[in-house]
């Protein structure tokens, strides 16, 4: 632990340097101090340097090979974090901001353990253009701007690929994407040494495997909580 002491305003700038004395004192001493008291010491010196406020984003929980299809081994994650309140609500000038899945935020929000009077839950709603934009960027990007449409890699019999993608993922940018990557892993396996240019083109039961793998990976039926207007 580094021990650092505020100078006197200087005018413009304030300044915090390191006092060598209070280091060898602190190991010397071998101090045990909790990381609640530590966090808030750090919190108050960023308050001294002038900003204001500190927070703290967590997000990516869905995005590791172990959480990426396991709601509950996120909830497990951050749970303890959620309900610590001494953590949470009692630090000045302290913030966390966490984005979980919609998954895991229903099993958190079930759980007496979760103060939910205490935490300010804020759902983030995505419209079809949103999704629609977020499909099309990525699609740009990765192609290097070779594709801007799924509609472009589908069969004539699909008039509006971007759009079925969309509605299948019900709001949520994390399944617009696996479904995407489901799809197109679909239309491969059918494909054989024989296959035409045609056998490449995405179809629409490719987009209705893919939408009942997503279910299967989460274990329901997606259906059933999501509205898919």
């Amino acid at each position: 632990s580094l021990g650092f002491l505020p100078q006197e305003d200087s005018g413009k700038k304030r300044v915090l340097v390191i006092s060598n004395n209070e280091i060898d004192e602190i190991a010397r001493q071998k101090k045990i101090i909790p990381g609640v008291e530590l966090l808030a010491r750090f919190v108050q010196l960023v308050v001294e340097l002038g900003i204001p406020t500190t927070y703290v984003l967590i997000d990516g929980l869905d995005e590791d090979w172990e959480t990426a299809s396991n709601p509950d081994r996120i909830c497990l994650m951050v749970g303890p974090l959620l309900s610590n309140l001494a953590l949470m609500n009692s630090i000045p000038h302290l913030a966390f901001k966490v984005f979980a899945p919609t998954e895991s935020s229903e099993i958190l929000l079930s759980t007496s353990q979760i103060r939910k009077d205490r935490l300010m839950i804020i759902p983030i709603q995505w419209d079809d253009h949103g999704l629609l934009s977020i499909l099309r960027n990525r699609l740009s990007y990765c192609s290097q701007q070779a594709v801007q449409s799924l509609t472009s890699v589908s069969s004539s019999e699909i008039t509006d690929s971007d759009s079925e993608l969309v509605k299948r993922a019900y709001g949520n940018p994390r399944h617009l994407i696996l479904l995407g990557q489901f799809a197109i892993e679909n239309r491969c396996q059918t494909l054989s040494d024989d296959s035409q240019f045609e056998d490449y083109l995405l179809r629409i039961e490719d987009f209705d495997a893919a939408a009942m793998r997503l279910d299967k990976m989460f274990g329901r039926n997606l259906s059933e909580h999501f509205d898919k207007t």
